[in-house]
């Protein structure tokens, strides 16, 4: 008899010993019922994703970039909460935010983001959420994280036509790529008419100071055109004018 119950409380150290020593996300991301627990397996009872679009700046303000984070749960959740952190192209911190909810999915800002002041480039957002039960009691950890692009934009426009003949003309227009960067000359721009269901190259011509456009074209079908500008860098991005038609 004496033997058996040391061996018990022997028995019973090691299985104390055992818990404590069992990973953390045990208690954190997952959880599940005793019978899970006794038998071992691993429930998943709360999941989280953030989401950021890529953002491209249309002129040089400042602007909220928006995100959102979705939730679910097995448990009876009554709200969560997540610190969010982004972090730059390089590794820096970008900006931070903290959402707290009782919904599935909620909308927030990530970024607060200034062309003269963010780096153009990957993002990366990290949301640390914790969920909470109806006595505010922590059930659950869950980290999400997504990556977006900010970048800047092009704006390409037509300027004017004028006509040069009975089936000539001269089109003007001008590159501008948005947030104060005024693209240098000599980058190529296309005219192009809409042909047998796609866009074609007639003439292209390269640019001139301050993006300054001048193409001349001689033709006597009418037809849609537009400029197309192919870009500068992987930041500023190309860009097509809205279409036109000549004559």
């Amino acid at each position: 008899m004496t033997k058996r119950l040391v061996t018990g409380y022997v028995l019973l150290g090691c299985s104390i010993a055992m818990l404590l020593q069992a990973p953390a996300h045990a208690t954190s991301k997952h959880a599940g019922s005793p019978d899970d627990v006794r038998s071992g397996r691993q429930v998943d009872v709360a999941q989280a994703t953030v989401t950021v679009d890529d953002f491209v700046y249309r002129s040089d303000n400042c602007y909220s970039v928006p995100g959102a984070i979705d939730v679910s749960s097995s448990l009876p959740i009554a709200s969560w909460e997540a610190s969010i952190e982004v972090t730059g192209p390089r590794g820096e911190w970008a900006d931070s935010d903290w959402v707290s909810s009782n919904l599935a999915h909620e909308e927030f800002d990530p970024l607060f983001a200034c062309f003269y002041l963010n780096e153009f480039g990957r993002h990366t957002v990290r949301a640390d959420v914790e969920f909470f039960d109806p006595d505010y009691n922590v059930v659950a950890n869950v980290v999400a994280t997504d990556t977006f692009a900010v970048q800047a934009g092009s704006n390409l426009k037509k300027t004017r036509v004028d006509r040069l003949g009975a089936t000539a003309w001269e089109i003007r227009g001008r590159v501008r790529a948005t947030g104060g960067i005024t693209p240098d000359r000599n980058h190529k721009i296309r005219l192009q008419r809409f042909k047998q269901g796609r866009w074609m190259t007639t003439r292209s011509v390269l640019d001139g100071k301050g993006g300054l456009v001048v193409l001349r074209y001689s033709g006597a079908r009418a037809g849609r055109f537009r400029l197309h500008w192919s870009g500068v860098t992987d930041v500023v991005q190309g860009d097509v004018s809205s279409t036109f038609r000549l004559p």
